[in-house]
């Protein structure tokens, strides 16, 4: 079985939930997705209180069949996500983290 496919998949449904967008929100919640290439973003983008919003809310690559989370301020988290969708820890990289770290988690190193 081809875990990539199905982790695209996986990502990409994530992804949609949480775009939802927040009632009477004028903060946009915008999907990237490069399968080809394996990225994945959520942004979040537009005007509050006179002041401009851009950030990325969440960062995700798909590199040798594992997950590099980039970059997360989703809640609940997409490692806690991840994990209740089944994957194992020994495919998901904290790559947020400094590689020495990493060595202390029970999740992939690289």
């Amino acid at each position: 079985m081809d875990t990539t496919l199905n982790y695209n998949d996986l990502l990409e449904q994530l992804l949609l939930q949480y775009a939802q967008p927040a009632e009477n929100s004028t903060v946009e919640q915008q999907i990237v997705i490069d399968k080809k290439h394996g990225h994945f973003q959520l942004l979040s983008l537009g005007w509050e209180n006179n002041k401009r919003i851009y950030y990325t809310l969440l960062h995700v690559d798909l590199k040798n069949s594992k997950f590099w989370v980039q970059q997360d301020y989703t809640q609940p988290s997409i490692t806690e996500q991840l994990l209740e969708a089944g994957v194992p820890k020994s495919d998901i990289v904290l790559g947020f983290q400094l590689p020495q770290a990493r060595e202390l988690t029970d999740f992939a190193v690289s």
